[in-house]
């Protein structure tokens, strides 16, 4: 923009001045009313993302996300498998995978995902939440109060950690 300002300054027509403006307007204009169409699905967004950067680990992963979320639990897997063969240290994959396994009521695989999280980022309060959730599930309270414990000390800021921990005294 910036270099397209100093050209215009040199140009003596105002005729043609106001064309290249309006011209540059327009051009932006219709992209973003295209790109509209795109940013306003967050699933085609990232499908977008890994049809021009098929390697970037994070789209795959966020896109699991939205699946999981939707409960297209198939297609979240695949992502997240294919995420993490992009990127295997890739932690928040993990902790999302883990959370896949903690849906499908696999437990067992869900603490040894989250565990292994912690083994790497023991500071991670959203895999000590999942522990919590998972040994609440399995009925084993007092594994369950100390992760989710664990993950308020972590970040007392962050109101859901707090309303788990409730939810678990209620």
């Amino acid at each position: 923009f910036a270099i397209l300002i100093y050209f215009l300054q040199k140009i003596n027509s105002r005729v043609i001045f106001n064309f290249i403006i309006l011209g540059y307007l327009s051009f932006f204009s219709l992209a973003t009313v295209k790109y509209n169409f795109i940013w306003s699905s967050p699933v085609k967004f990232y499908k977008r993302i890994i049809n021009l950067s098929p390697n970037s680990f994070t789209a795959y992963n966020n896109l699991a996300v939205l699946y999981l979320n939707q409960g297209n639990f198939q297609e979240a897997q695949e992502l997240l498998m294919k995420s993490l063969e992009i990127n295997p240290q890739f932690l928040e994959a993990r902790l999302n995978l883990a959370r896949y396994y903690y849906l499908k009521q696999d437990y067992s695989r869900a603490i040894g995902l989250a565990k292994g999280v912690l083994e790497k980022d023991p500071n991670n309060f959203l895999a000590w939440d999942l522990l919590g959730e998972v040994y609440l599930k399995k009925r084993e309270y007092a594994l369950a109060e100390g992760c989710y414990k664990k993950a308020v000390d972590l970040n007392p800021g962050y109101i859901p950690l707090w309303l788990d921990l409730y939810s678990f005294y209620k």
